[in-house]
């Protein structure tokens, strides 16, 4: 491994050396590489950052060895915790180790956080997305560069063989962890049972790896292309055509689902993703479909929106939408029995008005009495509402109320 590439060519090669960094350093062999690396380029203000999640009782191993290898390039040393009571699994260790790292960074005020991931790291991302049927985005695995999350890793296109022969060259301290051994996680199993297989079957499985993160970056950014033809600047807009979307293949429909669940963070599986697609293809205006714990994806006629979600689970819009045909002398008054509630109703003939009683609009929000004497209404001369507006509602700051528009049945 031509190391002095890390630094003259990869992503790396562009900060300066007086800028302050976050490094991930657990004590193992592969972060002690990186430790040394960035020692051995006169990086001057390294802070090497040791995770305890409080699992293992031999942590001191750990930090002592970090401590030993940077004392002589003078990089600082810190240890975050863990919060107790955090699940003691793969998936909760890594996002509390993030947000830890992340945290740090905005402390620090650091531009990047590094961590020591090499190419065997990237192959096993990568199986075991393909086992859990995560798509285009889990055959991508980890990037060199994460602009988003503001991470680094130079030593991605170093295989584990090349960082070993590195530490016996220079007779690096590092310390293995012991549940690297235990066969309870998936990517240990994967690490000691396939891999290997997979090495004995193809030749250069790393260069096949790198080269699958390529094409399915491409075919991603391909997808997005396609999404937005149709769609338009649905991410920034926060809504698209039912028209448009109607039009998209399956696989874009899919694929922008994903891209929606990915922006807000949540969890997926393919089976999910058909659902809600068959969801978003299937629903009436006036209907929603849980996207995740605080957004939701609401029809309203020939147009979708994404919407956050108040206590009750009801929508909030940003600003009030009213129906086209809205007079333009609505006054806000307090909700009385006596208004009549305007609703949409679609027949063989088209969309016509009807009205409601307040009792039966209550009832179908699950608003009590009581709780209905703090709201007001939108209305027009004659006494139609148009428009429920609650004062505790989030408003833009030249509206003295937030109109939540009536369900449209």
């Amino acid at each position: 491994m031509p190391w002095s590439r890390v630094f003259s060519h990869g992503v790396l090669a562009s900060l300066p050396k007086e800028a302050p960094l976050v490094v991930a350093a657990s004590g193992g062999v592969d972060s002690q590489v990186l430790l040394d690396l960035l020692g051995k380029h006169q990086f001057l203000q390294v802070h090497a950052v040791y995770i305890d999640h409080g699992w293992r009782a031999d942590t001191q191993n750990d930090r002592a060895v970090v401590k030993q290898l940077i004392e002589g390039y003078g990089f600082n040393f810190h240890t975050c915790f863990v919060p107790p009571g955090t699940k003691q699994t793969e998936i909760a260790a890594r996002v509390a180790r993030y947000t830890l790292l992340e945290q740090m960074r905005a402390q620090i005020g650091a531009e990047w956080v590094l961590t020591a991931h090499h190419a065997d790291d990237l192959l096993e991302s990568q199986l075991l997305h393909l086992e859990r049927g995560s798509g285009l985005f889990g055959l991508v695995g980890m990037q060199e560069m994460d602009r988003q999350r503001h991470l680094l890793r130079p030593l991605l296109k170093a295989t584990k063989e090349d960082i070993l022969a590195y530490a016996m060259e220079y007779h690096l301290p590092w310390h293995e962890d012991t549940t690297n051994a235990n066969r309870a996680y998936a990517r240990n199993r994967l690490r000691q049972d396939l891999i290997p297989s997979f090495t004995e079957e193809i030749s250069d499985i790393y260069a096949w790896s790198q080269h699958l993160a390529s094409q399915s970056r491409q075919q991603i950014e391909n997808n997005d292309h396609a999404t937005e033809a149709a769609l338009g600047d649905w991410k920034n807009n926060l809504s698209w055509a039912r028209s448009s979307w109607l039009s998209l293949s399956k696989n874009l429909q899919q694929h922008a689902v994903v891209c929606l669940l990915r922006d807000a963070e949540e969890s997926y599986t393919q089976a999910r993703v058909a659902a809600l697609c068959t969801q978003l293809e299937t629903m009436k205006t006036g209907g929603r479909a849980l996207l995740a714990s605080e957004v939701w994806i609401e029809r309203q006629y020939d147009r979708f929106y994404l919407c956050p979600q108040d206590a009750k689970g009801a929508p909030l819009p940003d600003t009030i939408a009213l129906p086209h045909d809205a007079p333009p002398s609505l006054q806000v008054k307090k909700l009385s029995s006596s208004m009549r509630l305007r609703r949409y109703k679609k027949t063989p003939t088209g969309w016509h008005i009807w009205h409601t009683s307040l009792k039966k609009w209550r009832a179908a929000q699950k608003i009590t009495a009581k709780e209905s004497l703090s709201l007001d209404a939108l209305v027009s001369e004659d006494g139609e509402v148009f428009a429920i507006v609650h004062p505790k509602w989030q408003y833009p700051k030249d509206l003295p109320l937030l109109a939540r528009p009536l369900p449209r049945g």
